[in-house]
């Protein structure tokens, strides 16, 4: 008879692996979002993350490879926010469309380490950055320089090529959040109010998607 008793422990036991491994991962995101790499301290990110120092160590063997890990739990976590709830997919374009926009407008909004890590490593045009771009950034540009053509009517942006535009895109998306701080002392705006993140999604859709999206397909 086969004893079951080390199965009932496991799904506790690796829940809270993985519960400890995130609460890891998100106080690194922070930290190499605000100091960069070189300035990032491991001991600050396991005191954050209330854990361990040797317990970082343990799990990621390097602050080369806890990057890395981090930064592959932030494009997960993104991929996971920008899925289509299948009660969407029968809506009618312009729909779907805001509805992503509102998706990834809420991804910025929760989590401005995304484009300040990006930012970082952008200004040092480091190794790190080239491990990004071939693991994470370039597969998620393919995905949208294949649905952008199909989303809007291109003929209508004859002095703007797709890449441009993502990156206009991006840029619009996510500086508010980025530069939270500075909106908040200029005008005593709460960018990551939900009131706000919502109003700048319906603003990001209709500046740069509703006016461009085929007639048919509003």
């Amino acid at each position: 008879m086969t004893d079951n008793k080390p199965a009932k422990t496991a799904g506790p036991r690796a829940a809270q692996t993985r519960e400890t491994r995130n609460r890891i991962l998100d106080a690194a995101l922070r930290e190499f979002s605000e100091k960069g790499f070189a300035g990032a301290s491991v001991r600050t990110i396991s005191a954050t993350a209330g854990v361990n120092h040797g317990l970082i160590k343990y799990h990621f063997e390097n602050k080369d490879k806890l990057w890395k890990a981090a930064v592959d739990f932030l494009f997960e976590r993104l991929g996971d926010q920008m899925i289509e709830p299948d009660g969407d997919r029968h809506k009618p374009r312009a729909e779907r469309v805001r509805l992503w926009i509102h998706r990834y407008v809420r991804y910025c909004a929760e989590h401005p380490e995304h484009a300040r890590i990006m930012i970082q490593e952008s200004i040092r045009d480091s190794d790190r950055l080239k491990w990004a771009t071939v693991n994470h950034i370039g597969p998620g540009h393919a995905v949208l320089l294949r649905s952008l053509p199909v989303t809007l009517d291109m003929e209508r942006f004859p002095r703007i090529d797709i890449p441009t535009l993502i990156y206009m895109i991006n840029a619009a998306t996510q500086a508010p959040f980025t530069l939270a701080a500075e909106i908040r002392q200029l005008y005593g705006t709460q960018v990551h109010q939900h009131d706000f993140v919502e109003r700048y999604a319906d603003g990001i859709f209709d500046l740069f998607f509703r006016p461009y999206l085929n007639a048919t397909e509003q």
